[in-house]
């Protein structure tokens, strides 16, 4: 009987010696699980503002585009009005030119009829 006791105590002691380090490693791993899951907690929180912060540049560059694309309509028309302006300035020096033959010729009329 006694050594039933013995072998029962030896389990016990057993269970015991196996049972206090697996709950040790058990609550090392679920602190480890913690630390962890508040390491992905802060990464998802980045990753959301980085997210944010990359669709508020995608956003100003869309802007940007349509602006610059804008500009160069509104620089396209400026140069038809260049052009268009040049043009009436060679037909008003031609016709400049034509009054001023036409002015030296009532001129020498004038001069000449004195």
């Amino acid at each position: 009987m006694e050594s039933i006791l013995y072998v029962l105590a030896g389990l016990m002691v057993g269970l015991v010696a196996g049972w206090l380090p697996s709950r040790n490693r058990a609550a090392a791993l679920a602190k480890q699980l913690q630390e962890e899951t508040s390491k992905i907690s802060l990464l998802e929180a980045k990753s959301a503002r980085s997210k944010g912060l990359a669709d508020n540049l995608k956003e100003a560059l869309h802007q940007r585009e349509e602006e610059v694309n804008a500009l160069k309509q509104e620089g396209d028309e400026a140069k038809g009005t260049v052009t268009a302006l040049k043009a009436q300035l060679t037909d008003l020096d031609a016709a400049l030119k034509d009054l001023r033959t036409q002015l030296a010729a009532a001129e020498e009329r004038a001069s000449a009829s004195q």
